[in-house]
């Protein structure tokens, strides 16, 4: 925008400075959370060349033709006036400072609101009326939003898969099987809210972050009973396969509102109303055999098989040498000796046949046992 330079007299110029020197100023209140108490003042300072006749704390936009259309009506001298859009949870306190028109001069008027309520929520409006010296009665018009925050409240996480078996305290499901898992719950302010997931796996925390393929878009469901008009309610989705890795998983939802941060946000879920959050049951994995894995099965049964009947071998082999001959031992003898033939007892030889006929029956009732194994 261009500038546009003018030369003014010095009389002009001093009631351009008298002008300026009024200053109105409207401001809200820090909380303006649902169901707390808010507040809107209205506030001047003036020369001691100016006085406020009047003040009104008004709504905006206003009602066409109604004069009366105001909350409150602050005079110079007396006690404010109510006007048509008052109600009774609104209250108004005045305080002033200075002697107007002799030094300057202060007043601000502070609207209260016991309990905000949704249909607080709109723009306010502070409007001064003002003389300065040597000049006719002027208006000064300043106007803030006023916008009603809504805390988000606790989600209801509900989980659908194929469980094996119901469970309250846990679920068993086949590895491979798909878990959705959903999140509900009333976030707040519309625009403002967020769901956050995370999967536990014992003490590893993962983040699942809000681009994850596995996430769905949120989807604005109606209200329930009860539930402000000034709030959305909304659901999403998590959808994953489980596998061996994912075993004791617990799956948490927690529920977000930009207007309400949090400095350390909260790493486990340990009470749903106070964290905002909501988990799972325990989701325990069955491991299931794939073709790959049954291959590697059966690979290594055979080769136990194979050690077992190396095994068996040895051991026969070992027991065969250790078994005496029966038609003796000769030695070389002279012929000043005669030959001796040692014969071993009758008894021990017989201990010795019972014997390998054990370990035959052991080796057979192996060898019996391994082929179930691989058949199986």
């Amino acid at each position: 925008m261009a500038k546009e330079y003018f030369l003014f007299t010095s009389f002009e110029i001093l009631l351009l400075v008298q002008t300026l020197a009024f200053d109105g100023i409207i401001s809200i209140g820090r909380d303006t959370t649902l169901g707390k108490t808010g507040s809107v003042s209205c506030s001047y300072v003036t020369a001691p060349s100016e006085q406020v006749l009047e003040f009104f704390i008004k709504p905006l936009p206003l009602s066409p033709g109604n004069a009366s259309d105001y909350y409150y009506q602050i005079p110079k001298l007396g006690l404010p006036t109510s006007g048509s859009a008052c109600h009774n949870r609104l209250s108004i306190h005045v305080n002033t400072s200075g002697t107007p028109g002799v030094t300057s001069a202060t007043m601000t008027g502070t609207m209260t609101i016991s309990t905000i309520r949704c249909e607080d929520e709109g723009r306010y409006m502070c409007e001064f009326s003002y003389i300065a010296r040597g000049q006719m009665q002027n208006n000064f018009q300043t106007s803030l939003p006023l916008e009603v925050k809504v805390l988000p409240k606790f989600p209801k996480l509900t989980i659908e898969t194929e469980s094996v078996h119901p469970a309250q305290i846990e679920l068993w499901v086949y590895e491979g099987t798909k878990v959705v898992a959903k999140c509900c719950a009333n976030l707040g302010r519309p625009g403002f809210g967020s769901f956050e997931w995370r999967l536990y796996r014992g003490e590893d925390i993962e983040y699942i972050d809000e681009s994850d393929k596995r996430v769905s878009v949120l989807q604005q469901v109606p209200l329930e009973p009860g539930e402000p008009l000034c709030s959305e309610r909304l659901e999403q989705t998590f959808e994953m396969q489980v596998f061996r890795k994912d075993q004791h998983l617990v799956i948490a939802c927690f529920a977000h509102n930009a207007h309400f941060p949090r400095a350390s946000p909260w790493v486990y879920c340990e009470d749903p109303a106070h964290d905002m959050c909501n988990q799972s049951v325990q989701i325990n994995v069955i491991r299931v055999y794939n073709d790959e894995d049954g291959y590697k099965t059966q690979l290594t049964y055979l080769c136990i098989f194979i050690a077992g009947m190396f095994t068996i071998v040895v051991v026969k082999l070992g027991a065969l040498l250790r078994r005496p001959r029966k038609k003796g031992l000769r030695r070389k003898v002279t012929k000043a000796q005669t030959p001796l033939i040692a014969t071993p007892p009758k008894n021990e030889v017989n201990n010795f046949e019972e014997t390998e006929t054990i370990i035959d029956e052991e080796i057979e009732s192996r060898i019996s046992s391994l082929s179930t194994s691989v058949d199986a």
